[in-house]
């Protein structure tokens, strides 16, 4: 609703339908409203967003798995978040969608794990982990744990999201081994990443990690 202070012929302040009156440094003006035009997002905008939020996703999960990732910054005010943002982007989305490895993740020259874990088929409800430490690492590291982190991607138009994540802490190096269940849901695009992390037991340091993607 507009109000006329001057009557009919004067300016006025307000709106009616498509004109909007208003005083600016004592000059009455009139203008028409603009006009908001509200354009779907287009599939490649929709991919680039949906792309951000799997690399924000996938940050919250592994940002305090990994301390020796360089997120420092010389631009100032730049998060480590973001930091990740830009370095890893395309690496995080090409192991969300393809074989492609998150190179992060290798980080040590031993063999941890002996396993053969093929990637849970559609359909499949459940899923066992059953891997065996190699003799190296029983020998030179029996005191120490393993977490393994096995992360779920499933496709979103021309990206993907991180759909589930499973952990397995904290187990100790014997020749046991190690193996647990997962609860899946499956479907024919999905792609696994596996992450299997040596740590030390007093300090619970980082001493390596290693990375499976492709399920041979």
């Amino acid at each position: 609703m507009a109000i006329a202070k001057n009557g009919i012929l004067g300016g006025f302040s307000g709106s009616v339908g498509d004109i909007v009156g208003a005083t600016w440094k004592g000059v009455t003006t009139i203008r028409s409203k603009s006009a908001i035009e509200k354009k779907p997002l287009t599939q490649k905008q929709k991919d680039a967003l949906q792309t951000t939020k799997l690399v924000l996703d996938f940050w919250k999960e592994t940002n305090t798995m990994y301390p020796w990732l360089d997120l420092t910054s010389k631009e100032l005010g730049m998060t480590p978040m973001n930091v990740f943002q830009r370095r890893y982007r395309g690496n995080v989305l090409a192991s969300a969608t393809s074989l492609a490895p998150f190179t992060p993740f290798d980080h040590f020259p031993t063999k941890i794990l002996a396993y053969e874990w093929y990637a849970p088929t559609p359909g499949t409800t459940s899923k066992l982990f059953d891997g065996e430490f190699t003799e190296a690492i029983i020998s030179q590291y029996p005191t120490h744990t393993v977490d393994i982190t096995v992360f779920q991607f499933r496709r979103v138009g021309g990206s993907a999201k991180l759909y589930k994540v499973w952990r397995n802490l904290n187990t100790p190096v014997s020749d046991e081994g190690v193996w647990f269940s997962m609860q899946c849901d499956v479907r024919q695009e999905d792609q696994w990443l596996v992450s299997v992390m040596l740590k030390s037991p007093e300090s619970q340091t980082v001493i390596g990690t290693q990375q499976r993607k492709d399920f041979s």
